[in-house]
């Protein structure tokens, strides 16, 4: 006897074969192809976060070119209110402005100073000044200070007579300073 093999019809075995396929795609392939699908969604992220970056430090590099471009009057501000005044570099700023209006700086004496209590607020310090010099030099002295860039506020200003002298008086000034 004679075995014999049937023939498996053609189309049946098409569609099994392409079942198989599919199936063996499906769990094959499809991790894959999601695997994949994700890369592109951490790159365009990763790209989006790269243009957002870029675009800031564009934005940095152009702020920083026009706080150049401030530079002069920022550092004005800056000696016009220091964040912290020396004693001595208001001393010697009052020895030079007396000097370089020709009056002669007899005394000076520090009256206090009080914080700042609040942010934007400014420090105070008071000194006395003990000037001698003609009114003229006084005068020039005066408005030397109020051209200075720091913020200085004369408060009170007293002065006197001498007799025999030539037009020299003597001067007190108490002044005000303001500070960061």
């Amino acid at each position: 006897m004679q075995l014999e093999i049937k023939s498996i019809d053609r189309p049946i075995a098409i569609a099994v074969m392409l079942f198989i396929i599919l199936v063996l795609g499906f769990y094959l392939v499809a991790p894959k192809y999601q695997q994949f699908n994700d890369l592109q969604i951490k790159l365009s992220e990763k790209e989006a976060e790269f243009k957002g970056k870029a675009a800031y430090f564009l934005e940095v590099g152009d702020t920083f070119k026009k706080l150049r471009s401030y530079e002069e009057g920022l550092e004005k501000i800056d000696s016009a209110l220091p964040s912290d005044p020396s004693i001595a570099f208001l001393i010697y700023f009052f020895q030079k402005k007396t000097l370089e209006n020709g009056l002669i700086f007899q005394q000076v004496s520090f009256s206090g100073s009080s914080s700042a209590n609040k942010r934007g607020e400014t420090k105070e310090i008071h000194f006395s000044l003990g000037l001698l010099g003609s009114y003229s030099a006084f005068k020039n002295f005066l408005s030397s200070l109020e051209k200075s860039a720091r913020l200085v506020e004369v408060e009170s200003i007293s002065f006197a007579s001498q007799r025999g002298t030539e037009q020299i008086y003597p001067f007190k000034l108490e002044i005000k300073v303001h500070s960061y």
